[in-house]
């Protein structure tokens, strides 16, 4: 099983590059403080919706909106995958959509 870590990390950006390094690395689209860095130094990079944390704010996230987020990463050759719930609010995300 891969183990991911998560971001943002707090520091400076050598900080943060020194930790990326030689890791996976799970960024939120929420907060994609890290994502330049690690997509530079990290083993590889899977990108979450942020939409657990968007819900438990009162939110949601849009699906349009997260796969425009993608599109420039998508065919990095350290992106990995991206993740988001099939199920929001008690609704049904149909895989055809994502």
């Amino acid at each position: 099983m891969d183990k991911y870590h998560g971001t943002p990390v707090s520091g400076t950006r050598r900080d943060v590059t020194d930790f990326v390094r030689q890791r996976k690395i799970m960024v939120s689209m929420l907060r994609p403080d890290d994502l330049e860095v690690a997509l530079e130094s990290s083993t590889g990079v899977l990108i979450d919706s942020g939409e657990y944390t968007k819900n438990r704010t009162g939110g949601e996230i849009n699906l349009k909106d997260f796969t425009n987020f993608l599109a420039p990463i998508r065919n990095h050759p350290r992106f990995v995958a991206a993740i988001m719930l099939d199920i929001t609010l008690g609704v049904l995300i149909p895989d055809a959509c994502l």
